[in-house]
């Protein structure tokens, strides 16, 4: 492969998209499509789909499955909800040499560990302390609850 190394998306003429002006004339055809597409392009990766995650465990895809990229002898990896598949050769260049895996939605960094200070207070000093800062900034609401 020779530079600049460019990854074509083929997610939207497979689908048959209305964009595309295409209209989709069964699925023999699509797979025949993206497998003539990897055949003529030996190592390099190529966006063959797109996974819809649903409101349950199933999910819609969008261009060739996994399964069907599989059945047809190719290299497939799935990361970011898009399926990259290639015709397997010495050439190829590593997938993570172009993707990275995105955190999923919802992820944390762990929490610092906690260590005492510097005072050594209790746990009672603590909350003395925290009263007291609180009756300080914001004096209205203890006057209210009382």
């Amino acid at each position: 492969m020779t530079a600049p190394y460019r990854m074509l998306s083929l997610v939207e003429m497979l689908s048959g998209s209305p964009q595309a002006g295409r209209v989709d004339n069964g699925i023999a055809e699509v797979t025949a499509l993206g497998y003539s597409w990897l055949d003529s392009n030996p190592g390099r990766w190529f966006i063959v789909g797109e996974v819809i995650p649903g409101m349950s465990s199933n999910a819609a895809t969008i261009g060739l499955s996994v399964r069907a990229v599989k059945a047809g002898g190719y290299e497939v990896e799935t990361i970011n909800n898009r399926i990259y598949a290639r015709l397997p050769h010495p050439s190829g260049v590593p997938l993570s040499d172009f993707v990275t895996r995105s955190r999923p939605k919802g992820h944390r960094d762990e929490l610092p560990k906690l260590e005492r200070d510097k005072f050594d207070w209790s746990f009672g000093e603590l909350l003395t302390a925290a009263e007291t800062a609180r009756n300080w900034l914001f004096p209205s609401v203890g006057h209210a609850a009382a």
